[in-house]
C-alpha cells in the first residue's frame, strides 16, 4: 500500500514498488535518461509521471480535467500496438477522471471521440434507491453531460 501526494501515477504492472524504481532514470525525478516511449506498461508510467510534474498549477477545474486527460492519452497504449510477440500488451479502450470537488465523473472511451460526464450531484446514491446505468460505449455519439440520461436497471 502507497499512500501519500507523492503517489500520483499508477500503471497495470509491474507490482508498483518496481514501478517506481526505475523512475529515477528519468528527467522527472532526477535522472538525465530520456523519456521512453514505447507502450509498455513501465514507459507509459514513466511518461505520465514526468507530465504529471510538469502540468502548471490551475484553480479552474474545467483546466484541471484538460490538464489530467492530456496526460493519461499520452499514456495509453494506441489500438494496434497488441501483436502476437507481446502477448500482454492491451490497447487502451477507456480513460476516467474523477473531479473530486467539483463531484464530477467523466469517461472518454477511444473508439469515440467524444467525452461525456456525469454531475454526481445530480445522482441519487441514497441506500435502497433506484438502480440506473448508463452505457456510453453502445451509444457513442453521446457527448457532455448525461446525467439525466441513465435508465433505470
Amino acid at each position: 500500500m502507497h499512500h501519500g501526494p507523492q503517489y500520483t501515477v499508477m500503471a497495470n504492472s509491474p507490482v508498483y514498488d518496481e514501478q517506481l524504481e526505475p523512475q529515477q532514470r528519468y528527467p522527472a525525478h532526477g535522472g538525465d535518461q530520456p523519456l521512453p516511449g514505447g507502450v509498455d506498461s513501465p514507459d507509459r508510467f514513466a511518461r505520465a509521471a514526468y507530465y504529471c510534474v510538469r502540468l502548471p498549477d490551475t484553480s479552474d477545474a474545467r483546466e484541471a480535467t484538460a490538464y489530467a486527460f492530456s496526460v493519461i492519452r499520452d499514456a495509453s497504449a494506441p489500438f494496434g500496438t497488441a501483436d502476437e510477440y507481446r502477448p500482454n500488451i492491451s490497447t487502451t479502450r477507456r480513460r476516467t477522471v474523477a473531479d473530486l470537488t467539483e463531484r464530477r465523473y467523466f469517461f472518454e472511451s477511444t473508439t469515440s471521440p467524444n467525452v461525456v460526464w456525469t454531475e454526481l450531484s445530480q445522482l441519487d446514491f441514497a441506500a435502497g434507491g433506484p438502480e440506473r446505468r448508463l452505457d456510453p460505449v453502445a451509444e457513442p455519439d453521446r457527448v457532455g453531460n448525461v446525467s439525466g440520461r441513465f435508465t433505470a436497471v
